[in-house]
């Protein structure tokens, strides 16, 4: 294969990975606000709710006391969601227990979750997550910090990014 076909590749596959990240992102952030709107005030923060009132099995969220599954559940619940917005809470929901599970795995010998550690020693400064106190930019930081690679630092930027954004420091 030439040199020019190999960069030609190595391109599209770097703008194909841009472009499914904002994607997700831009789901994610979708998520978190339908969640936050409509169901945020009466079950409190998402990884409470994960944490306290949902199981997930890697494939279905289950309500933890009836063990229902969640989709059926949120047909007949009060809050009265469409089945897109009941589609978009579940993946809001999946993406939270799955990065609950991670951050415990990775972070929670010393924090005890990613909503303390975000509102208690983070800020987004010019749209980049800092330490509060430090100011230093934690994709540098987290790079050498507990045994991460790349692909930790990565998630948990997001994952405290959207957790700073969507619930901030009281």
């Amino acid at each position: 294969m030439s040199g020019t076909r190999k960069i030609y590749r190595a391109n599209r596959a770097t703008a194909l990975g841009a472009i499914a990240a904002l994607i997700a992102g831009v789901s994610a952030a979708a998520g978190q606000g339908l969640y936050f709107e409509r169901c945020g005030a009466c079950h409190g923060p998402a990884g409470q709710l994960t944490q306290d009132g949902l199981v997930f099995d890697g494939e279905v969220l289950r309500t933890r006391r009836a063990q229902v599954d969640l989709r059926d559940f949120l047909h007949s619940h009060r809050g009265s969601l469409s089945t897109s917005e009941i589609e978009t809470v579940i993946g809001e929901l999946r993406r939270v227990a799955q990065g609950r599970g991670r951050f415990q795995e990775k972070c929670g010998i010393c924090h005890p979750s990613a909503r303390t550690l975000a509102r208690n020693k983070l800020v987004i400064r010019d749209g980049v997550l800092v330490g509060r106190y430090s100011g230093r930019e934690m994709d540098t930081y987290l790079a050498g910090h507990g045994r991460l690679v790349a692909a930790d630092v990565s998630f948990f930027i997001g994952v405290l990014t959207r957790v700073l954004r969507a619930y901030g420091r009281d």
